[in-house]
């Protein structure tokens, strides 16, 4: 406590000085680059606090102090001005009944995803891989996983550099890849630039087909409790689909697959160093009952255990996805060879532990999925 108290007396000290005030007390609105936001003690920001724990500093607006503590614009979130950043409002209720959605739109009885699924098989001659077998922390070989994309951000320590090593996503049309909310969301973090596709090891320039981002599209995340942790990332141009580079369907079933695979470029081992692999890992996984995992969660984080909802899946395996995962598909191969992307990876506890991952659940969100990538 006493140190906790010196370091937020430290920064005080620093910040005093630095950027001008908002003006505004407790509990007051306040808008920051366009996000909305509540005035909130510093210790009382989830987010402020990870960034002070995290970098040393946060770059929250600041609407001024009480008595001694910093009062910071919380729930507002920075963003780089280009790409654009496009916020709708994300409706997962009505996912749940496909009944509701007009039978014009949905022809032999099959919605949109479902259509461009078939195209998919079709076009790029997808067919049930013989002998398919993964080793949980195996490397993936080239052109197992067409659908990957890895998320690039400017670098905090030279933005003419681009980092491949903090979130993916999964390709789910020639021009639209479906990541993580939670990787747009972060006090201090800058918004992907590029993707970059058609490569196992992250590191791979001559092989990779880099993408610019034109449009990220967000639905209404709730940073603390992590719910509709979804985005699209809208590219500049079109992919060239390759046999390595090509779209994966979408999961349109509301039961959760008996086995499931995940995919990404994160930490493999439960340790505390950052060493992240350049090559992708595979690894199998087991959903979890909703209510267990709830009852996990309400066990081992007291402090703010999540409430996790039928919008989120649980699973686990002690070769979990870790923070280089972030945004990156939850998959299962389906009867036809094709992959079906069941969820995207939101949040755990550590690496390899016997907490359960958790996952957006993909399947309660296609509509607005469709409306965005397949609008009309």
């Amino acid at each position: 406590m006493k140190r906790t108290l010196c370091v937020l007396y430290f920064y005080f000290i620093c910040v005093i000085c630095g950027d001008s005030y908002e003006y505004k007390e407790e509990g007051s609105s306040c808008v920051q680059l366009g996000s909305p936001g509540i005035c909130k003690r510093i210790t009382e920001c989830e987010e402020a606090m990870d960034s002070l724990k995290r970098h040393g500093k946060h770059d929250l607006l600041r609407c001024g102090f009480v008595k001694d503590e910093e009062v910071v614009c919380c729930h507002g979130f920075f963003f780089d001005r280009n790409p654009t950043i496009e916020r709708t409002t994300v409706d997962s209720r009505t996912v749940w009944s496909t009944n509701d959605i007009d039978d014009g739109k949905k022809p032999n009885g099959k919605r949109m995803s479902e259509r461009m699924c078939d195209k998919y098989i079709k076009e790029y001659k997808i067919k049930p891989e013989i002998n398919f077998h993964i080793i949980n922390g195996e490397d993936a070989k080239i052109g197992r996983f067409p659908h990957m994309a890895a998320l690039g951000f400017r670098s905090d320590s030279d933005e003419n550099i681009i980092e491949f090593n903090r979130c993916s996503g999964s390709l789910i049309s020639t021009k639209f890849v479906l990541t993580a909310a939670h990787c747009m969301f972060c006090a201090i973090c800058k918004n992907p630039v590029l993707v970059r596709f058609g490569v196992i090891n992250i590191t791979d320039t001559k092989d990779a087909q880099d993408i610019e981002v034109k449009n990220i599209i967000l639905g209404d995340y709730n940073y603390t409790s992590k719910h509709n942790d979804i985005s699209l990332i809208e590219l500049m141009k079109d992919v060239t689909t390759s046999r390595t580079v090509y779209p994966a369907c979408l999961y349109t079933s509301p039961d959760d697959p008996i086995s499931l695979i995940i995919t990404g470029w994160g930490n493999t081992v439960n340790t505390q160093r950052n060493v992240r692999p350049a090559v992708l890992q595979q690894a199998r996984i087991a959903p979890v009952e909703v209510a267990e995992c709830n009852s996990t969660f309400a066990r081992v984080d007291k402090v703010s255990p999540k409430v996790i909802m039928h919008t989120q899946i649980c699973a686990i395996s002690e070769s979990d996805a870790c923070e280089g995962d972030s945004g990156g598909p939850l998959q299962v191969v389906r009867k036809d060879g094709a992959y079906g992307i069941v969820g995207i990876v939101s949040f755990g506890i550590g690496c390899g532990t016997k907490i359960p991952g958790v996952y957006t659940r993909v399947y309660t969100f296609l509509d607005w999925i469709e409306q965005k990538v397949w609008p009309g």
